[in-house]
């Protein structure tokens, strides 16, 4: 595998940044304690980054978006959580594929080609990460993935 080593908790700070001016009223919240350093590709998980909090601000209603970031025992987890309606259990499933819309009828509102999640999928498999969706109507939804090549902690 190509690639270099980075900090993923950097990265999702600059992120974060990046949302500023985007992000309304919403607070973008990063939660960890630590540097975590993965070996991977960095403009790639900027990419996947930037398209899960775009979207959790975007669906989440204007709410706090979160992202949680902590060492497991399969790697570096990383989950983007939104406070928004939640995604219809029958649209789970299709929710990656290219072009694909939850709501034909909020795209004017919106806005969005549909392709945002799919490029996360691609940009997670490069990773040997899997996104994972859990959201529940009216609570919100959580997208998270682990990235196996968790190298250290940096506590500087």
């Amino acid at each position: 595998r190509d690639g270099v080593s980075f900090d993923l908790t950097a990265l999702c700070h600059q992120v974060a940044g990046e949302m500023k001016g985007y992000s309304g009223d919403a607070e973008v919240r990063i939660n960890t304690e630590r540097s975590l350093i993965v070996d991977g590709f960095k403009e790639e998980m900027h990419s996947a980054l930037t398209n899960l909090v775009t979207n959790a601000i975007k669906y989440g209603d204007g709410k706090q978006v979160d992202i949680d970031i902590a060492p497991s025992d399969r790697g570096i987890e990383v989950a983007v959580t939104d406070q928004g309606p939640g995604i219809p259990p029958e649209h789970l499933s299709r929710v990656t594929e290219r072009f694909y819309r939850v709501d034909e009828s909020r795209e004017s509102t919106v806005g969005g080609s549909g392709l945002g999640l799919s490029i996360v999928k691609h940009a997670l498999e490069h990773h040997d990460a899997e996104l994972k969706i859990e959201s529940a109507l009216g609570q919100g939804s959580t997208f998270s993935f682990v990235i196996p090549s968790f190298r250290r902690e940096n506590n500087a």
